[in-house]
């Protein structure tokens, strides 16, 4: 349970929320014994006094605003103020209640209830991430990598605000593989270069940043996120709105990025109660990754629809990797008997946003409704174990040895040329994860892989003197669910021909001879057959014989 304090704020609007809620009271005692909520208030117009929020200064680590509006200029002018009191601006959500999808008014107190306790959750689980976040001002725009931001003249034409919160991804350095590996994933999988491995470390151009998330996906240790909807800020939401099934088994999820979001509130709220949506706003749709997909159909929402509202966005590059992506987990889950919720809708003007409401069909119900708590250790590969458990609850009746080649999800399988291989330790030494492992038995030395842990960041292909490993892009369902390490080579342990002295593997013993072969040696390669201590008693007799010109035999111990 973390400590951080969230204070929260109803603003009336005059008096139109408040007659919406049946029971102020029972909200007011749900915030006092809430161990994360130390202040709330109902305001009545809070539009009109936006400076109460500075009193909010030192009390709270978090604010969460309900209202029934979504009027985007008092949004900013209220991040104005909370920028002044010290509070993360990311660390606030406005959280609007006018589209509820009520079945009876009596029901909407415990709807508000719910939220709370679902946005308190995002902002706790997303505090850290947006505790690092910094505004893009004077220092990042006159320290970029390669070149200024601005010029001095343009520098002189800009207004007094110089510093200006924005949607940029945040790096962990401390948890970051990159100057300990090959890895560069996240550089890979950038569509406009922002990313660059420099010194090994991963830099950010904030000019050429889309803000889409795509690369917060890519990152196999969470180490890169977006400061207003981080992996676990995700799933804490996700997870707590999943209790709003048990008031309402229709309920459904709409979620779009802040464009989408705007287009859809224009549209007639009987529109999105009818089908019992409730609004997500997230960065880019290319900012949810595929553990909050099958996380997502796993808790049991009815529906689950990604919109997306704009074909001149920029972020369009990044939509279409992710997209291939989405499309293989709902294929996947529908080729293996899941009734999957997902549905992805491309609308781009309002018209077609709400012939898109009108056409839409009652959902069927989720076949799934298993609610165990997940939390993100971000030092550990954990999301690739999390949705390995999900999509593992989720299959039952489906094939569980199938094998997708090419598959669109971060899963790899490595091979070894035993021939190649030589048994240096180059690959299992350097590997990041410890994917690959070497064991020591009585039998011999024996290389081992772990599906589930392997990220393919190609460490142990650079490391690898005699190119012996190939790694192959593929989800392969039963090493993946049975969790097995799978052994890519077993070396045999050679003894020494004078003693019973292990002296090493057949794989190392036959590079040597393979060696002295090439180099011309040819009369020491008997002699990599006997360990140290019998080389040295084979020469001892070596230089006897000559001296005395017959054989000397020596016992060996």
């Amino acid at each position: 349970m973390s400590d951080r304090k969230i204070g929260v704020l109803i603003c009336s609007c005059k008096n139109r929320i408040s007659s919406r809620l049946q029971k102020l009271d029972s909200i007011k005692e749900f915030c006092s014994c809430h161990p994360n909520i130390s202040f709330m208030k109902i305001v009545d117009e809070l539009c009109m006094e936006p400076g109460l929020l500075k009193k909010l200064k030192g009390q709270v680590d978090g604010v969460l605003v309900v209202l029934r509006c979504t009027n985007q200029k008092y949004i900013a002018k209220w991040k104005d103020v909370l920028e002044s009191t010290g509070i993360p601006i990311f660390a606030c959500e406005f959280v609007d209640i006018e589209k509820l999808p009520l079945k009876t008014d009596d029901q909407t107190d415990k709807y508000v209830k719910l939220l709370i306790n679902a946005y308190t959750a995002k902002i706790l689980a997303g505090w850290e991430v947006a505790r690092e976040a910094e505004p893009v001002g004077i220092v990042k725009m006159f320290e970029s990598i390669d070149k200024p931001v601005v010029n001095r003249r343009e520098f002189l034409k800009m207004s007094l605000k110089l510093g200006k919160y924005e949607e940029v991804p945040v790096i962990n350095t401390k948890n970051c593989i990159a100057a300990s590996s090959n890895c560069q994933i996240c550089v890979d999988s950038c569509s406009t270069r922002a990313l660059i491995k420099k010194d090994g470390k991963i830099c950010l151009k904030e000019d050429r940043c889309i803000k889409c998330g795509w690369c917060t996906v890519s990152c196999p240790f969470n180490c890169i996120q977006i400061p207003s909807f981080t992996g676990p800020a995700g799933l804490a939401l996700l997870e707590n709105l999943a209790d709003v099934i048990e008031l309402n088994d229709d309920f459904s999820l709409i979620i779009s990025c802040a464009a989408g979001c705007e287009k859809i509130n224009k549209i007639s709220p009987d529109l999105i109660k009818k089908h019992a949506l409730f609004i997500v706003q997230v960065p880019s749709l290319a900012s949810i990754s595929y553990l909050h997909l099958i996380r997502a159909v796993e808790l049991g929402f009815n529906r689950i629809i990604l919109l997306c509202p704009e074909s001149n966005c920029p972020r369009q590059k990044a939509l279409g990797k992710w997209e291939p992506m989405f499309s293989f987990i709902k294929q996947l889950l529908e080729a293996n008997g899941v009734n999957c919720p997902l549905q992805l809708e491309k609308t781009h003007n309002k018209r077609d946003i709400e012939q898109f409401f009108y056409l839409l069909k009652p959902a069927s119900r989720s076949n799934s409704r298993i609610k165990t708590p997940i939390e993100l250790d971000p030092k550990e590969n954990d999301c690739r174990l999390k949705f390995v458990q999900s999509l593992n609850n989720l299959i039952k009746t489906g094939i569980k040895k199938n094998k997708y080649y090419d598959s669109p999800l971060p899963f790899y399988c490595i091979s070894i040329n035993p021939e190649q291989c030589s048994m240096c330790g180059s690959c299992w030494e350097k590997c990041p994860c410890q994917a690959i492992t070497m064991e020591e038995t009585f039998q011999g030395n024996i290389i081992k892989f772990n599906y589930i842990k392997c990220i393919g960041c190609g460490t142990c292909i650079y490391n690898c003197a005699e190119n012996a490993i190939v790694i192959d892009k593929k989800l392969d369902l039963g090493n993946l669910f049975e969790e097995l390490n799978v052994v890519l080579k077993i070396d045999e342990l050679i003894k020494c021909k004078g003693c019973p002295k292990i002296i090493g593997t057949r794989s190392f013993i036959e590079k040597v001879k393979q060696d002295l072969i090439n180099k011309g040696w040819l009369n020491n390669v008997e002699k990599i057959y006997y360990c140290s201590d019998c080389q040295v008693m084979e020469l001892e007799h070596e230089m006897l014989k000559g001296i005395f010109d017959k054989d000397i035999h020596i016992y060996r111990r």
